[in-house]
C-alpha cells in the first residue's frame, strides 16, 4: 500500500485494547471531538479514510471499513482493518 499523502492522525498503540489482533477503543479516549468521526483521509486522489497507529518498532495505516449505527440512525462504531487486514480496530462512540 502506498504512504499517506494526506495529514493523518497518528495513535500510540497503548490507545487501544488488544485481544490478539483486534483492538478497541472509545472516541473519547482517541480526544475526539464530540459529533467527530474517527480518521481522515488517507490519500487525495481517493476517498479512504484512516490513521496510523505507531508501535515500538513500526506504523501500521489503518482505514475504515466499515460503521454500525443504531435504529436512530446514530453511530455506534467504526471498524478499521490495516492493510493486510492483520489487525483489526473497532472505535466505539461514546
Amino acid at each position: 500500500m502506498r504512504a499517506p499523502d494526506c495529514k493523518i492522525p497518528h495513535y500510540s498503540i497503548h490507545f487501544f485494547t488488544w485481544n490478539g489482533n483486534k483492538g478497541a477503543v472509545e472516541a473519547s479516549d482517541l480526544r475526539l471531538p464530540a459529533g467527530k468521526q474517527p480518521g481522515e483521509r488517507v490519500w487525495s486522489d481517493a476517498c479512504d479514510v484512516g490513521f496510523m497507529v505507531c508501535g515500538r518498532t513500526r506504523n501500521v495505516l489503518f482505514t475504515q471499513v466499515g460503521e454500525d449505527r443504531d435504529p436512530e440512525g446514530e453511530f455506534r462504531s467504526w471498524r478499521f482493518a490495516s492493510e493486510n487486514n492483520e489487525f483489526e480496530i473497532t472505535i466505539f462512540n461514546d
